[in-house]
């Protein structure tokens, strides 16, 4: 957080700085052209750093994914998926998308009509996959999928979603998806 803090920072000034020199016309700085590449060096610099903060924060997330994966693929149950041993169900809804810049056209309709709204339709949808192991029977459930449950059902009979089930604790599993989004 500090590091993104700072970067802003270096990035604000450095614009200031390098917008002042290039204009400035007075005789109590030498060197104006110095300073002003010195200021583009700055903002260049904080935005590397914003730069930095976010892909760290996406890889650290993403590095423990990749870990837990790989450790069970080492020592975990590998499960591929069919669409007789496992169901799928699927969570579709409406966000209502709140637009800054309408149109005066779009004002004017919704004072003709304020019922009306623009509306964005998401589909997900979830494996649920029934671990049975002796007389209990363990309820384990994916990580929603951007896409309908036909197009999970797609892929789980192109056989591109397997399941790892750690062999010693059941209750730590992860749903692996090997295809490419659309």
């Amino acid at each position: 957080m500090l590091k993104k803090v700072v970067g802003y920072f270096l990035a604000v000034t450095g614009v200031i700085g390098s917008a002042f020199f290039r204009k400035y016309n007075g005789e109590q700085i030498p060197y104006p052209v110095l300073w002003c590449c010195l200021s583009l060096a700055i903002s260049i610099a904080g935005f590397y750093l914003i730069y930095l903060s976010k892909s760290n924060t996406l890889s650290k997330q993403e590095k423990y994914t990749m870990e837990r994966l790989s450790k069970l693929k080492l020592n975990g149950d590998k499960i591929l998926l069919t669409v007789d041993n496992c169901e799928i169900r699927e969570n579709n809804y409406y966000v209502e998308v709140n637009n800054e810049s309408n149109s005066t056209v779009e004002i004017i309709d919704a004072l003709h009509d304020s019922n009306r709204n623009q509306q964005d339709f998401i589909e997900q949808s979830a494996i649920i996959y029934y671990l049975e192991t002796g007389d209990k029977k363990l309820r384990m459930t994916s990580q929603s999928f951007p896409f309908n449950a036909k197009t999970l059902t797609n892929y789980i009979e192109d056989n591109q979603l397997v399941l790892y089930v750690n062999r010693s604790d059941e209750s730590d599993y992860v749903f692996e998806f090997l295809g490419k989004l659309i």
